[in-house]
């Protein structure tokens, strides 16, 4: 009974890792004639009823309780049972293996169950930690570092097609006689005095 627990503990954390579960429910549950349901149903008490013609694209998990196929409904993925019965009505299907601790399967002439009908729900377990890891932790990683990649390429590859950066062309020097002309028109315009004309000039004819 521990075991069991523990493995129930487990397959929940299974699945709340993955995000795969699309429907978690506990009474009665009820997938109308013709709907389909892309995910994992898991059961965690109570009854659930795939009417005619249903489809569930992933697994049906049940802690307890009872799950009934409808003629033409279809399970695309396994069905797993720690207590319960599952009931398949002519022309259901269920293209999985079947595991279950205890309970029984009960299949109408007509009825088909593709996969084994086993006990081995340690094994499901793990396989199914170990989908929920590669593709919900290393495929997002692998695909972000392909993202990553592809830009620096393009960045790289950008710059070099641009070339090297233009050297910065320095300002030629002053003309020193220049400047001694424009000293002297702000002189005689009033803007300096002859002590700072005579300063100036001093100090651009020592750097000629």
């Amino acid at each position: 009974m521990k075991r069991a627990r523990a493995l129930v503990l487990l397959l929940l954390f299974a699945i709340l890792v993955s995000g795969c579960g699309s429907m978690s429910t506990e009474g009665e549950y009820v997938l109308g004639s013709g709907q389909t349901l892309r995910g994992d149903l898991l059961i965690t008490s109570g009854q659930a009823t795939l009417e005619q013609d249903s489809r569930v694209i992933g697994n049906v998990i049940l802690t307890s309780g009872a799950l009934y196929l409808e003629e033409g409904a279809e399970i695309r993925g396994n069905v797993v049972m720690f207590s319960g019965d599952v009931y398949l009505r002519p022309q259901a299907v269920v293209y999985g293996s079947v595991i279950r601790t205890s309970g029984e399967v009960l299949q109408a002439e007509g009825a088909r169950i593709e996969g084994q009908i086993s006990s081995n729900i340690a094994g499901f377990i793990l396989g199914y930690i170990a989908r929920a890891i590669m593709l919900y932790c290393v495929l997002p990683l692998v695909v972000i570092g392909v993202i990553v990649g592809l830009l620096v390429y393009f960045i790289v590859r950008r710059r070099r097609r641009a070339g090297p950066l233009a050297p910065v062309a320095e300002a030629p020097p002053a003309d020193p006689t220049e400047k001694l002309k424009q000293l002297k028109e702000m002189l005689d315009d009033g803007l300096i005095t002859q002590e700072d004309y005579e300063a100036k000039k001093a100090e651009i004819i020592s750097s000629m």
